[in-house]
């Protein structure tokens, strides 16, 4: 089979660098433990279901099903760095990663975790795992069934070119600080629409009030009716499934 070489590489890499391997060369796939509602409890510490998984992102325990601590669940604990994936369900492929130090909690059985192999690096895995091209493999692969399902046996049938491990670090840390800028421009979009709503709301209550060109305040709001600036219309109500598939493109409320 003929090894295909990305168009777009960094410098100092050599193309007999990439060689074709199964999933199974580079990373082990974990599964959690089995938990039960028997082991559940009002207090202890976060078990991580595929429900706390942030898509491409890290992960959220602030609503999770607790146990107690045991000593026997060691090997299910999971630290910072560990990259995860949901199994099963609507969800399946959802790639995440253990983005901080939670002190202990547990990974619950349908949640993968991957460790590399000689020859992976982690963090070019968990790029990987969210690849159009991997993603598409896991959708073609699981059973077609009410609940779709990925395991172990699935990944062995994934193949694809992998560059040496100095090349998937380099590619990996480009992806991160990208990732990073990303979610610097988030906070602060985001921190930013906060203002702005706080802003309009002392606006439109004349908390703040603006000034002319000469210095001067504008005059005092009129008390008026919203009729008064114009006329409002209903949409299309009272309508079925028959109606629509033909025509002109309506707009529902969900998609304004």
């Amino acid at each position: 089979m003929d090894v295909l070489i990305p168009k777009i590489r960094f410098k100092g890499f050599k193309s007999t660098d990439y060689k074709n391997v199964r999933f199974t060369d580079v990373a082990r796939l974990i599964h959690g433990f089995q938990f039960r509602e028997g082991h559940f409890s009002k207090t202890g510490v976060p078990v991580v279901k595929i429900g706390n998984l942030i898509p491409n992102s890290g992960i959220n325990t602030q609503n999770s099903q607790l146990v107690s601590i045991n000593s026997k669940l060691d090997k299910f604990r999971l630290f910072k760095g560990d990259v995860l994936m949901a199994l099963t369900g609507a969800t399946l492929g959802k790639v995440s990663y253990v983005d901080k130090n939670y002190g202990v909690i547990y990974q619950n059985y349908r949640v993968a975790k991957f460790k590399p192999l000689e020859g992976g690096d982690i963090n070019y895995i968990y790029y990987l795992l969210q690849c159009r091209f991997i993603q598409n493999k896991f959708h073609s692969l699981v059973n077609q069934a009410a609940q779709p399902n990925f395991g172990k046996q699935d990944f062995i049938k994934i193949k694809f070119n992998i560059p040496s491990i100095e090349e998937q670090q380099k590619i990996a840390s480009f992806l991160t600080s990208v990732a990073e800028k990303i979610n610097l421009l988030t906070k602060k979009k985001e921190l930013l629409e906060k203002y702005k709503k706080g802003v309009m709301q002392k606006i439109f209550s004349q908390e703040i009030r603006f000034k002319d060109d000469n210095g001067n305040n504008f005059p005092y709001w009129d008390n008026i009716v919203l009729d008064d600036l114009g006329t409002t219309y209903s949409g299309l109500s009272g309508k079925t499934s028959k109606d629509f598939g033909e025509g002109k493109p309506f707009i529902q409320y969900m998609q304004v």
